[in-house]
């Protein structure tokens, strides 16, 4: 274990923590053999070990003889500082030790805008009742962000995760849905093929698997679209709005158009034709294992993810 301590010139810390454990097992076993034993190390590395202890703070802390070792005045000193220090090192190691095994902490949890709103909303609520002792941080984001620099313990993802570097864990998929909202069709001819999308009224955004292009599927068929569209935006909730605002055509996540749909608010287009499906992602930013927190928080986004299904299947498809 190493540790780098930065100060003035005057000051002078020990980088490495190996030293000091060897230096404290000289003086409790009164030897450098039986420290040697005791440290499973070689009785020359001991000797080493402590050389450098010394050297790099100026100062002998044994009286070495052949008959016997015995500490300095200064070593000593710093013998028993040493032993506060380590006890006090164990005892904060063991309390973070313990705090992967029990439902309490800090959990930061990231996600995209939508995805926030229309499920991570209802999960929270339900999960700070259920586990009162975990205080519960989350990032709504439509944007890349730094997941470490955040100290971002899990984070999730929709669509065609873009993550590097984490581990990762499909939860779920969802469709797209090409939608549009009565005012709109009002005023503009319905499309009736993909070709017939009117570009100028495409809303883009970043919630699409692309936003320069979409492809749409139908029995066997593909088409490829490139709709140069004058609205584009980042964030998946502003293009719903403008969307129900009557702006354009767009495609979203069936998730959050799925009640607009069933009030007459929008209204599905090319219901035969489909986009590709989507993911729903989570990452988690540490390589250890999961802590308590975050595998009860992933637990509980799975339960509800999973009951959406159920309810799904059971009232059939997504209203057009």
């Amino acid at each position: 274990m190493t540790v780098l301590e930065v100060g003035n010139m005057s000051q002078v810390g020990i980088r490495n923590l190996n030293h000091l454990r060897v230096f404290m097992a000289i003086v409790e076993k009164g030897s450098f053999t039986a420290a040697a034993e005791c440290l499973s190390m070689s009785k020359s590395l001991v000797s080493e070990y402590l050389s450098r202890l010394e050297a790099e703070i100026d100062t002998q802390l044994v009286m070495r003889s052949t008959r016997r070792i015995a500490p300095t005045d200064a070593g000593n000193k710093l013998y028993c500082a040493s032993q506060a220090f380590v006890s006090g090192l164990y005892d904060v190691i063991g309390s973070i030790r313990c705090l992967r095994h029990e439902s309490t902490g800090l959990l930061r949890v990231a996600a995209p805008s939508g995805f926030s709103t229309t499920h991570l909303s209802s999960i929270a609520a339900t999960f700070i009742h259920q586990h009162p002792q975990i205080e519960l941080e989350i990032v709504c984001n439509d944007d890349e962000i730094d997941l470490v620099g955040e100290r971002v313990d899990l984070a999730f993802e929709t669509g065609w995760p873009k993550k590097k570097g984490f581990r990762m864990k499909m939860l779920g998929a969802f469709d797209q849905v090409l939608v549009a909202s009565p005012e709109y069709s009002r005023r503009h001819a319905v499309p009736r093929h993909p070709d017939d999308l009117p570009g100028s009224h495409w809303i883009g955004h970043g919630g699409l698997a692309n936003l320069s292009y979409s492809v749409f599927g139908n029995e066997g068929r593909s088409v490829r679209i490139q709709p140069p569209g004058r609205l584009k935006v980042k964030s998946v909730l502003l293009a719903h709005q403008m969307a129900l605002a009557g702006a354009g055509i767009s495609a979203f996540p069936d998730y959050l158009v799925a009640e607009d749909l069933r009030e007459g608010r929008l209204h599905r287009l090319l219901p035969t034709w489909t986009m590709p499906k989507g993911g729903i992602y989570a990452f988690r930013t540490a390589p250890r294992q999961a802590s308590v927190r975050e595998r009860l928080f992933l637990a509980a986004v799975q339960a509800y993810l999973a009951g959406l299904c159920g309810e799904h299947a059971r009232a059939g498809a997504v209203p057009t």
